[in-house]
């Protein structure tokens, strides 16, 4: 995934961003342009526009997690993360826009989750860049 492949996808304002000039954290929008210093600008669905770092940004992660979770899961998760994780789960493998954007809405109301269900949008291009190097 190089720069422009992630133009028209949706992304997820940290919610615990401290500095956000835009006031969109929490909110699902539109990434519609990196330029070349790497500052990605978004529009959002209920207005706005703002401009962000990449490292600030979450994306759903490219792997079925669900199935990976419950694969790595010792029990120790409560139902609520356990219910939030499935229904994400199933919300990306119908795949519609809305319910991507209704899957990172719900990612982005329970942190605990975050790190099973969401990558930065830095990471991701970090490691296209690794990869596109290697080929």
């Amino acid at each position: 995934m190089n720069n422009s492949d992630l133009h028209g996808t949706l992304a997820l304002v940290r919610p615990d961003l401290q500095n956000d000039p835009a006031k969109q954290q929490g909110q699902v929008g539109v990434i519609t342009y990196i330029d070349n210093s790497e500052k990605a600008y978004m529009s959002f669905p209920k207005g706005g526009e703002g401009i962000y770092e990449p490292s600030d940004l979450f994306q759903l992660k490219d792997t079925d997690f669900f199935e990976l979770f419950k694969q790595s899961n010792d029990g120790a998760v409560n139902l609520k993360d356990y219910k939030d994780i499935f229904r994400i789960d199933l919300l990306t493998k119908l795949g519609r826009s809305t319910d991507l954007l209704a899957a990172l809405e719900i990612a982005g109301e329970n942190r605990n989750i975050w790190d099973k269900v969401l990558d930065s949008v830095d990471s991701k291009m970090t490691h296209q860049q690794t990869y596109a190097m290697a080929r």
